[in-house]
């Protein structure tokens, strides 16, 4: 049987210098593996275009008049795509090995399963989230509770994200988006990223819509990926990335669970923040959530 061609898609946004790293690590690493490598450019101000022009001319490259966030991006890189399987990948990561054949090879023998992720790692190599359990009621009030009181216990048994820890590949109910490999006849049966998210959750709830379409889902551990997560600086910055996570979690609850449900969990969360003003300090990021949790609307639901 003839192995799968990977298509992989790259959103940016002002990460210019980290996609030039990330680039330099696919071509270097990937072997026995047909790929293409498409770009899509969500800030057309940072000189991406003359980049790859000047350093990798059989990439791909798509611009964006506007930001339509992620999913939107990703999805018009799908439209173009010529793989047989997609590797969703961040701009802000660094393959140490050759992991998109790693992945690849794993759907390729796997038929039952649809989306696979790796093991993601810190610059330092130690482990960083790559998979994570759908938001529940329960598992808000297992956070506020048990995170500091029972670190070793809530990490390995309640906790929403999850990381790697042994060497076997295992199943999930999402893989961080961050790098996702899905087979593009799963993604033409369930179809692509909700337009409705813009930054959050868009990757976790098409993992919903796959796994519900009875495919697995899973990590394999032997794909080791180097994510460098960028950290804002700014009160506001922080301030607006707090607001998009705590829609988008609503809204994917509300799609999934239905509205009922979702409103429950908002009127839980404000209780919660309420509390942790009082008890726990930190005000800012508490009152930040808790008018982000007020100024959702359910209208994309």
């Amino acid at each position: 049987m003839k192995p799968p061609l990977v298509s992989i898609i790259i959103v940016n946004y002002n990460s210019r210098d980290f996609l030039h790293q990330c680039l330099v690590s696919v071509y270097q690493h990937t072997e026995g593996a047909g790929f293409e490598i498409i770009v899509v450019d969500n800030s057309v101000t940072d000189g991406v275009q003359a980049m790859l022009l000047e350093n990798f001319p059989a990439v791909t490259y798509l611009s964006n008049p506007q930001n339509d966030g992620f999913g939107a991006a990703n999805n018009k890189g799908l439209a173009i795509a010529q793989g047989d399987l997609i590797f969703f990948l961040n701009p802000d990561t660094v393959l140490t090995n050759n992991a998109v054949k790693c992945l690849a090879d794993y759907l390729h023998q796997h038929q039952e399963v649809g989306a696979c992720g790796g093991a993601l790692l810190n610059d330092d190599l130690t482990p960083q989230i790559s998979f994570g359990r759908f938001p529940t009621v329960t598992s808000l009030f297992f956070e506020f509770f048990f995170r500091k009181a029972f670190p070793a216990y809530y990490n390995n048994h309640l906790a929403m994200e999850g990381y790697v820890a042994g060497p076997d590949p295992f199943p999930v109910q999402y893989i961080t988006g961050a790098d996702m490999l899905v087979r593009r006849d799963v993604l033409a049966q369930v179809g692509a990223f909700d337009l409705d998210f813009f930054l959050f959750f868009e990757e976790t709830e098409l993992c919903h819509r796959i796994g519900r379409a009875g495919y697995n889902q899973v990590i394999v551990p032997d794909a080791r990926i180097i994510h460098l997560c960028g950290k804002s600086t700014s009160q506001a910055a922080s301030r607006k990335k707090i607001e998009w996570f705590e829609h988008s979690r609503l809204l994917f609850l509300s799609k999934t669970r239905g509205r009922l449900y979702g409103r429950l969990y908002r009127r839980c969360a404000l209780w919660l923040c309420r509390l942790a003003v009082m008890l726990k300090g930190n005000a800012d990021y508490w009152l930040f959530k808790r008018d982000a949790l007020m100024s959702f609307k359910y209208d994309k639901s």
